[in-house]
């Protein structure tokens, strides 16, 4: 989505035997802490887990230095989960399939944005392309979407690209529309409105 962004992988986590994955505060920490100390303008956590004290405190460190944090929703969670429930965190799920009803991000956070996470094709072990779903894979989308936003207005807070790719007064979950975004940033039409033209007659 930003050709131009550098990326900084920093594993935090590990495969257990079961094939699930497992992070801890300390590892987790380190890793949160190399991006602020290395210049990360935006943090993707595509995890979910229970609230911790010194995590927290290192997203607060994050957002105060203008870093844009993107966390995951677990949709199987019972209550509110790090680092979705984080005030300041751009808590991301996947648009439901199916008519189900979109998870919430917790009392305490931002509305839900939602973003691409059903079917995603990618990388898979063995040199093969897989299909994915989830809520980890439309939080890498909204990162991939700031990182874009970033290099289009260098300028622009973490609060600032949120309200552009959260327009209006959305009180539970927004959906996230590439293209007009980009034209609300960039204060002209993109795809969207040529391709809204074009429907109505009167495109090239």
């Amino acid at each position: 989505m930003a050709p131009q962004a550098k990326l900084m992988g920093l594993r935090a986590c590990w495969q257990q035997p079961d094939q699930a994955t497992r992070c801890n505060s300390f590892t987790l920490g380190k890793a949160i802490n190399y991006a602020i100390l290395n210049g990360a303008q935006v943090i993707n956590l595509s995890l979910a887990g229970p609230p911790d004290r010194l995590l927290d405190r290192l997203l607060d460190v994050a957002l105060e230095r203008g870093i844009g944090v993107v966390g995951a929703i677990d949709a199987k969670a019972a209550g509110p989960a790090f680092p979705a429930n984080h005030r300041g965190v751009l808590a991301v799920a996947s648009q439901p399939a199916g008519g189900k009803a979109a998870p919430a991000a917790g009392a305490e956070a931002d509305p839900a944005l939602l973003a691409p996470g059903n079917d995603i094709p990618t990388t898979a072990p063995g040199g093969r392309w897989s299909f994915v779903s989830g809520s980890s894979y439309a939080a890498a989308h909204v990162s991939g979407m700031l990182a874009l936003m970033a290099q289009l207005q260098p300028k622009a807070t973490p609060a600032q690209l949120r309200r552009l790719l959260q327009p209006g007064d959305a009180l539970n979950t927004v959906n996230i529309d590439a293209c007009a975004t980009i034209s609300r940033l960039l204060h002209h039409c993109s795809c969207s409105c040529t391709a809204n033209l074009t429907q109505r007659g009167v495109g090239p």
